[in-house]
């Protein structure tokens, strides 16, 4: 089995990004130029005797902080001894550079109200869950400082993919999801669904509580710092508490546009990639693959932006490459969701059951710039659904729907639905250099001729937190 996980990240004037091919993400090849045919893997190993066992802990044993615990066996599953990080922490913990960490049960990074707590993760730290309950939540006014570097990720994973690593065991497949929980930041940053139904959106007093019981979220300071996310990555997390309340790979709840993420990759989790829940967050160099769910989603108000994201979309079990909300009870709730994506590519696999490559749903406003659909959508590559969302369309105001500098290619490069009160085919065309065409993307992910052809939206436009753009498509040249 060869899974797919990657890095992107635009530091030269050739491809921006680096590339980790791999279940072990341990092996780097630079996409400078494409990548040649890879090695067919061998044959599964033998698996380990029942008696075989993994030991985890540090000769001068377990960081402060951190306790050491025995994971018992269980069916193909070693038994591990390991430190591990749990319950609700309040004192400052470090996770050494290089180390091996169980997340067992709920840990919560500081108490919401309480003294600020910081979690600090060090380049090459390897952190795993066994069960849907086992997540990391960060309360409002604590921190995690996840930064890795290029060779050494931060990884977050699954048990399944430390006895491989450790037993040479195959467990590890690629539809192999949902066998922990996942990554949820909260922060301060304003929000549009409240829990206190008296209160006003982007205020002090909207707040929310995040799914599985993950965390308090919300306020009134759109630079609220959660911390920082820095070449990490999350693999086979997510889990469904009920079919309405699902952790995801990473959910930022709440979270100010002083958190810095970058360079982070899901992949293979059992519901979305990334959710925004409201907040302001922004975030660059993103690859999201083998999700089951949508690879990115936003709901709650989200205003932050995004630059250079990659969505290498599941075969199965898959729904939209981009679903995008406003407020499911109001429509029309403020602050609106209004993001902001430039460089995005997004890949559908032919074949596979997944729906639509962009939908914008619930009166949520976007710009959409720069970007590639391509691969193969059952239903089409873009969709707008309800009127409150066709009224952002030509809305001349800073809420409005944007999409220009785009490669629609699919059957149906626009859903079009009975009832609708645009033809988006119309809307978006020549004049927003909107192609309904072929992509010509090399090895899967490059622009080709088609991409290098598009009229390039100028991403000075959009702020300073866009970097220069010369193709449309995650990757530039």
């Amino acid at each position: 089995m060869k899974s797919r996980t990657y890095f992107g990240h635009g530091l030269s004037a050739s491809i921006a990004a680096l590339m980790l091919a791999a279940c072990g993400a341990s092996d780097i090849a630079s996409p400078g130029t494409p990548p040649g045919p890879t090695t067919p893997p061998p044959a599964p190993p033998t698996p380990p005797p029942a008696s075989a066992s993994i030991n985890l802990v540090p000769a001068a044993g377990c960081p402060a902080g951190t306790a050491e615990v025995t994971l018992p066996a269980a069916g193909a599953l070693a038994d591990v001894d390991v430190c591990a990080i749990s319950g609700t922490i309040t004192a400052d913990l470090t996770i050494p550079a290089g180390a091996t960490i169980a997340i067992d049960g709920g840990t919560f990074i500081g108490m919401d109200g309480g003294a600020p707590t910081t979690l600090t993760i060090e380049p090459g730290a390897t952190l795993f869950g066994s069960v849907g309950d086992d997540f990391i939540s960060v309360s409002r006014g604590s921190e995690i400082q996840a930064v890795g570097t290029d060779t050494n990720p931060i990884i977050f994973t699954a048990r399944q993919d430390i006895n491989d690593q450790e037993l040479g065991t195959n467990l590890v497949s690629d539809t192999l999801r949902g066998q922990w929980g996942g990554l949820i930041l909260n922060g301060f940053a304003p929000i549009n669904a409240c829990d206190d139904a008296t209160a006003t959106g982007g205020t002090a007093a909207c707040e929310a509580s995040g799914e599985g019981g993950t965390g308090t979220f919300g306020g009134d300071n759109p630079s609220d710092s959660s911390g920082a996310l820095e070449f990490v990555q999350v693999r086979y997390a997510g889990f469904e508490i009920t079919a309405e309340n699902e952790l995801n790979g990473i959910a930022f709840q709440g979270v100010g546009a002083g958190t810095r993420v970058s360079s982070v990759q899901v992949f293979n989790n059992a519901d979305d990639g990334i959710e925004f829940f409201g907040g302001t967050v922004n975030a660059n160099f993103i690859a999201l693959s083998g999700n089951a769910d949508d690879s990115l989603d936003w709901t709650d108000g989200w205003t932050g932006s995004v630059q250079f994201l990659l969505i290498d979309h599941a075969m199965d079990d898959a729904d939209q490459g981009i679903e995008a909300d406003n407020n499911g009870d109001d429509n029309l709730a403020q602050p609106r969701s209004n993001p902001t994506i430039s460089n995005v590519t997004i890949v559908g696999r032919e074949g596979g059951d997944s729906d639509i490559g962009i939908l914008l749903r619930e009166g949520t406003a976007a710009t959409l710039v720069n970007g590639v659909v391509t691969g193969g959508f059952s239903e089409g590559a873009f969709d707008i659904d309800d009127a409150e969302t066709f009224a952002r369309i030509g809305a001349a105001n800073d809420q409005d729907i944007v999409l220009e500098s785009f490669i629609l290619d699919d059957d149906a490069p626009f859903l079009e639905e009975a009832g609708d009160p645009l033809d988006l085919s119309d809307t978006f065309g020549a004049a927003q250099n909107v192609v309904t065409d072929n992509a010509t993307l090399q090895a899967e992910f490059f622009p080709g001729a088609a991409e290098q052809g598009v009229p390039v939206f100028d991403t000075s436009t959009l702020g300073a937190f866009f970097d220069p753009s010369d193709v449309v498509g995650a990757f530039r040249l």
